[in-house]
């Protein structure tokens, strides 16, 4: 069997959770079928010819053996697209032109598997063309994401055309989580159930390990003698670092606050960013904070924390801001020692960050949306719950029509998700397992999709890290349990024979 793994992004040109997962599971599946990466960009200097457009080097991390069914295609979009324009529209036009031009190299295929919008036409056109199976992995829906908007401008009504149109017309519809899978049945109705099949995001348990290593620390300028809150991700709206900055106001005196942040979406983003990290710091210089306590959305802070208008011994110093993204070795470094990892993300599909973090002994603060609430355990969490009939508390946004492409953005689609799916009994349920952080409150503004009371969530995020930073023991405890779980329930093997599994299905299926 060969496959073609379609993909915005592979190494060294990842920077999201998608192309760690196309990595990982490319390793996996070519110790057992062939696979074909197509993936956007230039071919590596280090890695082949550099007058070419293709290399076959295997992802970092791969061991010996087990690599000789790995293709790697590096693919570019029409030159004529991408220096014709400065307009925000520009990617999704580039995106469309690459789906074209790669239909001239999947003639050999038995199975397409496209991940994320920017590849998701080379599917459908490919099982026109070539009439193979036609797989697609969501590792996020454009419904839910309207501060796309910002990015790509008039670019997102064609960003979301091409990921409805390819979804309804995908054979197999794989879901990264089961809060994912519900995602998709209220944001396209038209989808045939049947055809969505939830297979987990994973993590590679020998690489992603704590370390005793500290070189990142010194380099970036971390004192690895106090405690810190560590970020690792883009600077997106999605991400939601922006809150994690609000929150450093109510954090102790002195709390180390760990920024790895960059590759921001936009100029506004960025901008925002830095206003909100010099504000941040120079409030914590000054005067000395009054110490408060807060109840927000049934969470006390037991410990509580500082008002922050300043430290007269310059703890504004303790922001270090990593404005480039790290390597790999280096986060691991930053997880393996942190105090306290924190994910504030407004929406996650799964968030394979936080099982980067867990998987490195760290404990978790992260907002209860999306897949997270199926990774981070916290039995003290009475937030909003679901199960498979659809959510306790469904919000809707306004539909939108964008008549050139006669598509309708979204109708009764939650603005992001809130909740998640109910567990079934059993010791690896979250009822059962071990605790491995707190999940955070979070309610959606049903127009913008970001936090209804940003202040709210902010305090609500400096309550639960106050809340670990004043007892070591227990997120230590935490931190064990995030290992534990991990090794129990999120292999790459296991994910890979899912998936291969599924392809073979729809082989036999086309076969008659």
């Amino acid at each position: 069997m060969r496959v073609g793994l379609m993909t915005r992004e592979y190494p060294p040109y990842v920077y999201g959770g998608a192309g760690v997962h196309v990595e990982y599971l490319s390793r996996e599946m070519a110790r057992q079928i062939e696979v074909e990466v197509h993936a956007w960009g230039e071919v590596p200097k280090e890695q082949g010819d550099p007058r070419g457009d293709h290399c076959e080097e295997p992802p970092a991390g791969l061991t010996e053996g087990g690599s000789s069914g790995l293709d790697v295609h590096f693919e570019q979009p029409w030159e004529a697209i991408s220096n014709g324009t400065t307009q925000k529209f520009k990617g999704a036009l580039e995106a469309l032109s690459l789906n074209l031009l790669q239909q001239l190299n999947l003639e050999k295929l038995d199975v397409i598997h496209t991940h994320t919008w920017y590849v998701s036409m080379a599917g459908f056109l490919a099982k026109k063309l070539y009439n193979i199976p036609f797989v697609l992995t969501t590792h996020s829906l454009e419904p839910l994401r309207a501060w796309k908007a910002e990015q790509l401008g008039s670019g997102y009504a064609l960003s979301s055309w091409m990921e409805r149109t390819a979804i309804l017309d995908a054979d197999a519809v794989i879901a990264v989580s089961q809060g994912t899978k519900a995602d998709i049945q209220k944001a396209y109705p038209d989808v045939d159930p049947a055809k969505i099949h939830v297979i987990y995001n994973g993590i590679d348990l020998q690489q992603y390990q704590y370390t005793p290593h500290q070189d990142a620390l010194i380099k970036y300028g971390v004192d690895p003698h106090k405690p810190y809150v560590l970020f690792v991700g883009r600077i997106t709206r999605q991400k939601g670092v922006t809150h994690l900055v609000d929150a450093i106001k109510y954090l102790p005196p002195g709390t180390q606050v760990v920024l790895c942040a960059g590759a921001p979406d936009t100029p506004e983003i960025a901008a925002e960013m830095r206003a909100k990290v010099e504000e941040a710091r120079a409030a914590t210089i000054g005067s000395q904070p009054a110490m408060v306590a807060v109840e927000s959305d049934g969470i006390s802070n037991p410990s509580g924390f500082a008002t922050a208008t300043g430290d007269p011994t310059g703890t504004g110093h303790n922001i270090v801001w990593i404005e480039q993204m790290v390597t790999k070795a280096e986060a691991i470094q930053l997880y393996s020692h942190c105090a306290v990892f924190c994910c504030p993300s407004v929406y996650e599909p799964f968030g394979i960050i936080n099982l980067e973090a867990m998987a490195c002994r760290a404990p978790v603060v992260a907002s209860a949306t999306g897949g997270i609430l199926e990774v981070v355990v916290d039995p003290s969490f009475s937030g909003p719950t679901f199960n498979a009939s659809g959510s306790n508390s469904p919000v809707t946004t306004p539909r939108r029509r964008h008549t050139e492409f006669e598509f309708i953005l979204t109708t009764d689609v939650p603005a992001a998700r809130q909740t998640a799916p109910e567990p079934k009994a059993g010791p690896d349920s979250p009822s059962h397992a071990e605790q491995t952080g707190y999940l955070v409150p979070f309610e959606a503004d049903p127009v913008t999709t970001f936090p209804s009371d940003p202040e709210a969530f902010s305090k609500a995020l400096a309550a639960k890290l106050n809340d670990l930073l004043a007892n070591p023991d227990e997120a230590r405890a935490m931190g064990e349990a995030g290992r534990r779980r991990v090794e129990a329930q999120f292999s790459w093997t296991a994910i890979a024979l899912q998936t291969i599994d599924l392809y073979e299905k729809l082989i036999a299926a086309r076969k008659g």
